[in-house]
């Protein structure tokens, strides 16, 4: 994603943020600690006012569209624009619930930095159930197949588990705000279905436009067609 803003022709200005365990180096937090609303306020006002005039605009992908997605919900006005690649957070799900809002998922979270089995286990459940497809649970299996990355999602899930998204009054800032919000998905994504972004964007029917490219979940992957739907919804923006 860094290398978008060679795509852009100058048309933004950018301000990368490095997500809490993606991309740069933090002390591990105790099982306990968990970033709260109020500190996720405290934080967006504080990004904004360092490096905006008070106008400004927010994209994330995957779980950095989840902490887009809590930027409108707990950030300061004056968000003109949304964009969403594929975000984390628009659908439910019970395994995540489960495993960072119960004690016994937090305890099998713990042991499943030193070995996934039965974490493993419980995924492979939730796909037989139907809970996930059987794509997105080999997908998130594959995923924690490596000590470092599970320490990451460890880490990552625990921090994040008291500031899941509220959609509801998500779409309500857009709506009352008129935040206009872009959806860009994979046309083949199975861990972020295009289902969710259909269904997210009938809360918001004035303001929501999505965009579907021929693409996985890797959405960064496609660095130009993301900047041409920048470009193209900006200019819309300010038309």
């Amino acid at each position: 994603m860094l290398s978008l803003h060679h795509h852009l022709d100058g048309s933004f200005r950018i301000i990368a943020v490095s997500l809490f365990f993606h991309g740069s180096q933090f002390e591990r937090l105790e099982d306990t600690d968990a970033f709260t609303p109020n500190e996720l306020t405290v934080a967006f006002s504080l990004l904004v006012s360092t490096f905006t005039d008070g106008k400004y605009a927010v994209l994330g992908h995957s779980f950095g569209g989840r902490l887009a997605l809590n930027m409108v919900e707990f950030g300061p006005s004056g968000l003109k624009q949304l964009f969403l690649l594929a975000p984390d957070a628009l659908r439910y799900h019970p395994g995540y619930r489960f495993l960072t809002g119960t004690r016994l998922g937090r305890y099998l979270m713990g042991n499943f930095k030193k070995d996934p089995y039965r974490v493993i286990l419980l995924i492979k459940l939730f796909g037989k159930l139907g809970i996930y497809s059987q794509q997105t649970a080999r997908f998130f299996i594959n995923q924690i197949t490596h000590p470092k990355v599970r320490t990451l999602v460890y880490d990552s899930w625990m921090t994040h588990r008291l500031t899941i998204p509220d959609l509801q009054q998500v779409a309500a800032r857009i709506n009352n705000d008129q935040i206009r919000t872009t959806l860009v998905f994979g046309s083949r994504d199975t861990v972020i279905p295009i289902r969710q972004a259909i269904r997210f964007k009938k809360k918001i029917p004035e303001l929501g436009q999505l965009h579907i490219l021929d693409s996985g979940h890797r959405l960064y992957e496609k660095t130009q067609d993301l900047a041409n739907i920048l470009m193209e919804e900006k200019e819309k923006a300010t038309a």
